[in-house]
């Protein structure tokens, strides 16, 4: 990405390389984990990025290096048949399957830790690998609750406001407009004081 005082910031340029193995017909990658990745969806809270690769009827093994990384393999109906955090020492993950001759499966690349961004190498021993976008498309982030629930009340009222989706920023208003990514935010489980007859609307984001 490209900055200059008195421009507007570049778009972000972003490439995956894919070199096939020497032998085997394996495949190496070399991506990134960043904070507009999609979701994981086998991790809340932590990026991810996914790739497609059709079995060879031979026992294959995955890698994944390059910080505290975690690998999931999927089969054809998303199913998930292996997972692995640190197999691969110092921190990189290590899954060795027979994947069918013929066979779709998906690799969730991700990590972790919470949050966690960096550059990574993920290899095959069979195999070739095509990335993809998120194959269960992109998920929603839980709608925020209250607690106590709106009603009538005799007294001044601490309404807590908690999400489901871990990592996610809350906001709210108190005017009955609804929430958007600059309202004013608050933290998961926290409580807002409402001390008259109040609208009070919660919406939660998170990127990636």
């Amino acid at each position: 990405k490209a900055f200059m005082s008195g421009m507007n910031d570049s778009a972000t340029a972003s490439q995956t390389y894919t070199i096939s193995g020497p032998s085997g017909g394996g495949t190496t990658v070399s991506g990134s984990l960043t904070s507009s990745d999609a979701a994981s969806h086998a991790r809340s809270g932590r990026y991810a990025d996914y790739y497609q690769v059709t079995g060879t009827g031979s026992s294959t093994t995955i890698t994944m290096t390059g910080f505290d990384t975690y690998l999931y393999l999927y089969n054809s109906s998303l199913t998930a048949i292996a997972s692995d955090d640190d197999s691969a020492g110092n921190g990189g993950s290590r899954i060795t399957y027979t994947l069918a001759s013929g066979a779709t499966y998906y690799i969730e690349a991700t990590s972790y830790a919470s949050g966690q961004t960096g550059n990574y190498t993920l290899t095959t021993s069979a195999g070739s690998l095509t990335q993809v976008s998120n194959p269960w498309g992109t998920p929603t982030v839980a709608t925020p609750t209250f607690s106590p629930a709106g009603g009538t009340y005799s007294s001044a009222q601490n309404v807590a406001i908690s999400c489901g989706t871990s990592g996610a920023t809350i906001r709210f208003t108190v005017n009955g407009v609804d929430p958007a990514s600059s309202s004013q935010s608050i933290a998961n489980g926290s409580a807002v004081t409402i001390s008259s007859t109040t609208t009070l609307k919660a919406k939660a984001f998170m990127s990636g």
